[in-house]
């Protein structure tokens, strides 16, 4: 029996017929008895628990985002007022940083971009340039005495900060960029309210966190963490020991060419993409987008692929089995594999709403999950 929306809705319909009834009937019990097949309750369950997942993700996610709300407004204030402000001042400014070739470098961002690459010297050189923007020069140069931009060294760790001061009204907009060259051993940790971060053939510690911007990280090592609240995330290249965690609430994520311990990836509206990646155990998670999987399996590794609302592809390399279990809502399951059923080898193509199966010796654990998709098992 396949369960149509339309149906699931009558039944909610009856629920609350029912409901209606008993709260007219004060006076009198009623009993009202209607029959379910054990395959349609069961789908109901799953889109009650889906449902479930879906309020308490989305629940994280907000109460996560509210810390930097507050930042934001005023950002997106002084944003706002930069398309009346024509006259312009900007200062350049160069520091030179003597880290070492395994020095600690946090960069503090507002408004601006962030680039970070590796050099073959063993400084650290940090370009600020300040663009104040107002209705006036005046105004102008008013935003760069104002807005200042703080390089703090203790040994070797350093910090670059932009401090702006709390105006409400103020007659400038300033945007501030740093160009870093670092020794490809130094540990960065980059923050901003609204900008993009890019980095590159860095192999330190990273950690990226954004409230309004992307973040492209290619050829890099230790990535911990790279995340953002509006925008999207790539990380093409990277190999680390750890653990990486890659996320976003409005945006689509990519990891390609990727070596870690553990992958983790989430996101609420956009796609994850998890390609030619190698890794001990992956979940991988969108609200509504396609979730896909493409690479070789640990033995003993689990892999959660799961949406609410796109398309779930999972496509196995190399000869490790694994155990799967798929199921989808109101969405088919395709395999391209042959997987053994209960005791009987499945054919190519096969569509079905849920299954459990083994390919080869089973040594993986696999979950695929969709509310409102399909989930495609392919091969290489």
């Amino acid at each position: 029996m396949k369960v149509t929306m339309a149906k699931l809705a009558g039944l909610v319909a009856v629920g609350l017929w029912v409901v209606g009834i008993g709260g007219r009937a004060a006076a009198q019990d009623v009993e009202i008895t209607i029959k379910v097949s054990p395959k349609l309750a069961h789908e109901v369950s799953q889109a009650v628990d889906v449902g479930r997942d879906l309020g308490r993700e989305i629940g994280e996610a907000v109460r996560g985002a509210m810390v930097d709300l507050a930042s934001l407004s005023r950002t997106g204030r002084m944003l706002s007022q930069d398309r009346d402000f024509t006259a312009e001042q900007v200062d350049r400014v160069t520091r030179t940083l003597q880290l070492g070739p395994s020095g600690s470098l946090e960069l503090k961002n507002i408004v601006g971009d962030i680039t970070v690459t590796a050099g073959s010297g063993r400084e650290v050189t940090v370009e600020i340039i300040r663009r104040a923007r107002g209705r006036t020069a005046a105004d102008a140069r008013l935003g760069l005495e104002r807005v200042q931009v703080e390089v703090d060294q203790r040994g070797e760790r350093a910090s670059v900060q932009a401090r702006y001061p709390d105006e409400h009204h103020a007659p400038y907009s300033v945007s501030t960029i740093y160009t870093v060259t670092a020794p490809a051993g130094t540990h960065v940790t980059a923050s901003s309210i609204a900008g993009n971060v890019t980095i590159k053939d860095i192999q330190g510690d990273l950690s990226v966190d954004l409230v309004s911007g992307n973040i492209d990280i290619s050829s890099a090592g230790r990535i911990s963490v790279a995340k953002t609240i509006s925008g999207s995330v790539t990380v093409t290249g990277a190999s680390t020991d750890g653990s990486l965690e890659i996320g976003s609430i409005s945006g689509s994520i990519m990891a390609q060419d990727i070596k870690c311990r553990q992958l983790d990836m989430s996101t609420i509206s956009g796609n994850v993409r998890a390609r030619e990646v190698t890794c001990g155990g992956a979940q991988l998670k969108s609200m509504m987008g396609t979730v896909e999987y493409t690479g070789p399996l640990a033995r003993s590794g689990r892999y959660e692929l799961q949406s609410h609302a796109g398309q779930v592809l999972f496509t196995p390399t190399g000869s490790t089995g694994f155990e799967l279990q798929a199921n989808t809502f109101s969405g088919e399951i395709r395999t391209e594999m042959p997987l053994t059923l209960q005791g009987s080898v499945s054919g190519h193509s096969m569509m079905r709403r849920s299954i459990r199966g083994t390919f080869g010796d089973g040594s993986a654990v696999v979950i695929a999950t969709t509310f409102s998709g399909n989930v495609i098992i392919g091969r290489k």
